[in-house]
């Protein structure tokens, strides 16, 4: 599949690239000093196959677990909406796969490349969600004879 590679590195570019504008991007919002300082607790978790294969409550027990405020899943296959319910939050982006306790607002120059949450009325943080390619997998590389070279080859195409 001659198209993974250069998507891949089309896909790292479009996040360094948002990573760098969005800090720009809000830098003329006027900002209250006045606003008191907000704790939002941000998860990353990769459910795997839509948690189904690893016990579909426990997924919810290990959010609940970690007290999360916003969740941005990978491999949701669908199971986003089901999972918010779960957990007795109201908010869900199918599209960037996040859950949320709180407002979730797609953007429309967003292109599905962010999101913002709204934690307080007025009060947006930008949010993204990434999936990285699991393979080829550096552990499964050592098991099988590849050098140091190969496997940090590899690593740096495929993750970097």
């Amino acid at each position: 599949m001659s198209w993974i590679n250069p998507l891949l590195v089309y896909l790292r570019r479009s996040l360094l690239l948002l990573l760098v504008i969005l800090p720009v991007a809000t830098a003329g919002f006027a900002q209250d000093s006045t606003l008191a300082p907000l704790e939002l607790r941000i998860m990353t978790f990769n459910i795997w196959l839509g948690g189904e294969l690893v016990n579909f409550g426990k997924v919810v027990e290990a959010i609940q677990a970690a007290d999360a405020d916003v969740v941005g899943l990978q491999e949701a296959e669908g199971n986003e909406r089901r999972l918010a319910e779960a957990l007795g939050w109201h908010y869900v982006s199918e599209r960037m796969q996040i859950i949320s306790r709180y407002p979730l607002i797609d953007p429309p120059d967003g292109n599905g490349i962010y999101i913002f949450v709204e934690p307080e009325p007025g009060q947006m943080i930008a949010l993204a969600n990434v999936h990285l390619p699991s393979s080829p997998y550096g552990p499964d590389l050592v098991r099988d004879g590849s050098t140091l070279a190969e496997i940090l080859g590899n690593e740096q195409v495929t993750r970097l």
